[in-house]
């Protein structure tokens, strides 16, 4: 066995099987003035019981070759100056009490390879628009379909255009009379 110990306490101890002990009382500083690496053959726990904070002056690199848990208990907050590129090999899953996300410069915009879907499950869903539009297209049909009554308002005029033939089918159609529908 190997001792060395200083009166405060601190000591740095190798035991017979090569099992080392270091324990600092006051601060411990590390310089490493080229470069270094750290490689741990079995598990490892790094325990901060004050605040942490790692400054990589460089460019840095996180691999994992398994899965990576991050489990935050109080807020998490992530600012990046540039752009964030995620990429998924499988499913990519959001879930939050409420979600809001904020195009403040530039477009919001969604593609799907395939099918998109928006769904409230309880409530409704809300499109709006404070100083252009609301466009939807398709380059085959669109269909608007409801268990339930369809409205739609206009505080100005309302225009149906077709190139082809316009067909309105009801049990009854009313068309400028105060019978309608409200």
């Amino acid at each position: 066995r190997i001792n060395i110990h200083h009166r405060t306490g601190t000591f740095t101890e190798v035991g017979p099987t090569g099992t080392r002990v270091n324990k600092i009382v006051g601060d411990d500083v590390t310089i490493v003035e080229k470069n270094g690496k750290i490689l741990i053959n079995g598990k490892a726990d790094i325990v901060v019981k004050g605040t942490c904070t790692i400054n990589v002056e460089s460019n840095c690199k996180l691999t994992v070759d398994g899965d990576l848990d991050t489990t935050v208990h109080g807020d998490y907050n992530l600012n990046v100056g540039g752009g964030i590129y995620m990429n998924s090999g499988d499913i990519f899953s959001q879930k939050s009490s409420a979600i809001r996300q904020e195009a403040y410069l530039d477009n919001y915009n969604v593609f799907a390879n395939k099918s998109a879907y928006i769904q409230a499950q309880k409530e409704n869903i809300h499109l709006y628009s404070t100083t252009g539009f609301i466009s939807a297209y398709s380059s085959t049909d669109l269909k608007i379909e409801t268990g339930a009554n369809t409205y739609f308002y206009s505080g100005g005029q309302f225009n149906v255009f077709s190139s082809a033939n316009v067909a309105i089918e009801g049990t009854r159609v009313d068309l400028n009379t105060e019978d309608a529908v409200d």
